[in-house]
C-alpha cells in the first residue's frame, strides 16, 4: 500500500506518543510505499528542532527497512481530488491507499484519511491487537453491529457467495444489514456495490427454481446504507458453472472478509444459523494480503469477462466500481 504524508502530518507523527508508536513504524517499514508530498528543500526550511526531529526520524527509519521514504510525490493539487488518479495499476491504486495530509471532507469519508494528530490512531485501525493483519473474527461476532469493531472507510464493497440470495426470509437479518454495516463509515457519499451470486436455485426436494426479484433486492440495498446519495448496485448473476468461486468473501477498500458456509449468519430473530467455524478477517495493510486481495480482484474481473461473453443481460444494473470493469461501459471513479 502507499502511505502519503504532508509535512505537517509526517511532523504530527514524528512528535505524537502513542501505546502504537512501534506497530505503526513497523508496519509502515515492512508493508508500505511512504510516499511525501514534499522536497528535501521544505525540510531544511523548518527550524532546527524540527529539521533535527526529522532527520532523527529519517536515520531510524533507515535501520532494518527495505526501502526509505519517497519525496516530492505527484498528487492532486489540495484538496485532492481522488478520483482524477490514475488507478490502472492496482496494487498502487488511489483506493488502497492511507492518506495523512489535507483531503476534501467528501473524500476523505471514503478513504482512510488522516489529519494532524491522528496519524497513528488511523493507520493502527489497519491492524488488530498483537499487530495481527489476519485473525479468525468468528466468535467475535454475535451479530453483524459486532463487525462495526473491523471496518474501515470504503469507496467499494464486492461480495461473492453464491447462496447470498437463496432465502428471501433472511435478506433483511443479513444482506441488508452486512451492507448497512460496511458502508456504515463512508458517510452520505455513493459508494459502489457488486455482488456475485447465482442467477437462479433450484431445490430438488420440490423441483422449483427460484430465481432472485432483482428489482426489489436493488432498491432495498440501495435504501439500507442510509446516505444521502445511494450506492451504484451490480449484480453479476451465473449458473454454478461460471461461478465456481466456492469461498464467501467480502472486499472492502481496507479490509477482506472470508467465511466458510455462508453469509446467511442469522435468522429473523437475530438467532445465529451457520453452520461454519471460521469468519476471517484480512487486512491490506500486510503486503502478502493485499497480493491476495488484487488476485482477488483478478479473478473477479475474469467472472465478468466470461458471463458478459455468454450473456451480458447476466450482469444486472448499474455497473460501477472502481475496481472491476464492465465491457461496454465508460467508467469514470466512484462518484457517478
Amino acid at each position: 500500500m502507499n502511505a502519503y504524508f504532508d509535512l505537517p502530518n509526517i511532523l504530527s507523527y514524528i512528535h505524537s506518543i502513542s501505546p502504537r508508536n512501534d506497530d505503526c513504524e513497523r508496519m509502515l517499514k515492512e508493508n508500505f510505499n511512504v510516499l511525501l508530498t514534499f522536497s528535501k528543500e521544505d525540510v531544511l526550511a523548518l527550524d532546527e528542532r524540527e529539521q533535527d526531529d526529522f532527520k532523527l526520524w529519517l536515520t531510524g527509519w533507515m535501520e532494518g527497512s527495505k526501502s526509505r521514504p519517497t519525496y516530492d510525490c505527484c498528487i492532486p493539487t489540495k484538496p485532492y481530488q481522488f478520483i482524477t488518479l490514475s488507478s490502472d495499476k492496482k496494487t498502487s491504486s488511489p483506493f488502497l491507499s492511507a492518506y495523512c495530509c489535507p483531503v476534501d471532507l467528501q473524500t476523505s469519508e471514503t478513504l482512510l484519511y488522516a489529519s494532524c494528530g491522528e496519524e497513528k490512531a488511523k493507520l493502527s485501525s489497519l491492524f488488530l491487537d498483537s499487530f495481527q493483519f489476519t485473525e479468525d473474527i468468528f466468535f467475535d461476532i454475535n451479530k453483524w453491529e459486532d463487525l462495526n469493531n473491523f471496518t474501515s472507510p470504503c469507496t467499494d464493497i464486492i461480495i461473492v457467495d453464491q447462496y447470498i440470495l437463496s432465502s428471501p426470509e433472511l435478506y433483511d437479518s443479513n444482506l441488508y444489514k452486512l451492507i448497512s454495516i460496511l458502508a456504515s463509515k463512508s458517510g452520505d457519499n455513493k459508494i459502489n456495490i457488486v455482488i456475485f451470486t447465482l442467477k437462479d436455485n433450484y431445490d430438488k426436494r420440490t423441483n422449483i427454481k427460484f430465481i432472485p426479484d432483482w428489482d426489489e433486492i436493488y432498491t432495498k440495498i440501495r435504501k439500507c446504507c442510509g446516505g444521502k446519495s445511494r450506492p451504484n448496485v451490480t449484480f453479476v448473476t451465473a449458473s454454478k458453472y461460471m461461478l465456481q468461486e466456492h469461498d464467501r468473501t467480502i472486499f472492502t477498500n481496507y479490509k477482506l472478509f472470508s467465511s466458510g458456509d455462508t453469509f446467511n449468519y442469522f435468522d429473523s430473530k437475530g438467532e445465529r444459523i451457520t453452520n461454519g467455524r471460521y469468519f476471517h478477517y484480512h487486512s491490506a495493510a500486510r503486503k502478502k494480503n493485499l497480493a491476495k486481495m488484487i488476485k482477488f480482484i483478478s479473478d473477479m474481473q475474469k467472472v465478468i469477462n466470461h458471463v458478459h461473453s455468454r450473456d451480458k443481460d447476466l450482469i444486472i444494473k448499474n455497473k460501477k466500481s472502481n475496481f472491476l470493469t464492465f465491457p461496454e461501459v465508460v467508467q469514470i471513479g466512484c462518484t457517478e
